[in-house]
């Protein structure tokens, strides 16, 4: 099974794609952090079991964006705004686990994006989905295979 960590470090390292100069937080910072930043958060967390067969999750991802300069950034904050519409919205889906052996690659597709710009910050929020089979295995035996004494 995913894990909520794996799926907010594929955010991290998404972003970590525009520019190496922007930092990128996780952790709740109110003072001190530098800017330009990122602050990544995962909200309104919903989970299902579906039939006993798979776990379906639902999240919110909130990306909130400080720009350089903390008054006059109204050109910046449009400049972010397109270059994250361009690294999620175009592309429509995130990684958050890659292929091996025992397993699919695991990708989460975004769905009603929006933007939001107040106090001079830019929020970018998408709602991602993730269903997934339970790793379990049968160790019924079948009717068929049944020996009765």
């Amino acid at each position: 099974m995913t894990k909520y960590k794996d799926i907010l470090t594929a955010i991290v390292e998404h972003l970590k794609t525009l520019s190496d100069e922007i930092e990128v937080q996780t952790q709740d910072v109110e003072e001190g952090f530098s800017r330009p930043s990122f602050f990544i958060e995962l909200d309104n967390i919903k989970v299902n079991d579906f039939m006993k067969t798979s776990k379906i999750r639902d999240m919110t991802v909130r990306i909130i964006y400080f720009p350089k300069d903390k008054h006059k950034n109204q050109v910046e904050l449009l400049d972010m705004q397109e270059l994250l519409e361009g690294l999620f919205i175009e592309n429509n889906y995130v990684e958050v686990l890659p292929e091996t052996e025992e397993r699919e690659s695991v990708m989460v597709e975004i769905n009603d994006a929006k933007f939001n710009e107040s106090k001079k910050i830019l929020q970018f929020q998408f709602d991602i989905n993730l269903d997934e089979y339970y790793n379990r295995e049968n160790n019924n035996e079948k009717m068929e295979n049944l020996e009765i004494d």
